[in-house]
């Protein structure tokens, strides 16, 4: 047998064993080459159990890829995660850092009065408080990160809020500091 086609064969029978299908295969490769509206997809392929066995630690890892990035539904979707407690330990900052950073990225998203409503347990007044503190910082130190209107409201004075939505529950930030928190 030639070399080549024997290397077809081990790589098709390798994709076909894993359960991936040709779409999630070239997923993956344009994951890999740093494409991070594929990693998003590849995260929510691995997250779904599309195409490919369930992973969320796998889908966990390819939204984080795609929020480095400022991928807005990357960033939302590691959020989510944060949040649900799925593939890391549940860490409700953590999920309103990442969903602050989605909302600035693209306010019509990831919307955070949502996870704040919908998450249980609900994140605390100071989880909430941190995780926008987070969010900025974050943000500020990604100096090619701008939002959908091609601007940076998150580095004016320290005085940045959230996008405010038509529907659905907001957030309206920033929370007054409160010494209670650690941020007065």
């Amino acid at each position: 047998m030639k070399p080549a086609l024997l290397t077809f064969l081990l790589l098709v029978g390798f994709s076909v064993s894993l359960g991936q299908s040709s779409s999630v295969i070239s997923l993956l490769e344009k994951a890999k080459q740093g494409d991070a509206s594929a990693q998003n997809e590849l995260g929510v392929a691995y997250a779904e159990g599309t195409g490919i066995h369930r992973d969320q630690r796998q889908a966990v890892y390819w939204f984080s890829n795609a929020a480095a990035q400022g991928n807005a539904l990357g960033t939302c979707n590691l959020g989510l995660h944060y949040g649900k407690g799925w593939g890391l330990r549940r860490n409700p900052t953590l999920m309103m850092k990442y969903v602050f950073a989605a909302n600035a990225l693209d306010g019509l998203k990831c919307n955070p009065g949502e996870f704040t409503y919908s998450i249980r347990p609900k994140p605390t007044e100071c989880q909430i408080e941190k995780g926008w503190t987070l969010a900025v910082a974050w943000l500020r130190a990604h100096p090619a990160f701008k939002n959908d209107l091609g601007e940076r409201p998150w580095m004016n004075n320290g005085k940045y809020p959230t996008t405010v939505r038509e529907q659905g529950p907001s957030v309206q930030l920033p929370i007054k500091r409160t010494k209670k928190c650690g941020l007065g």
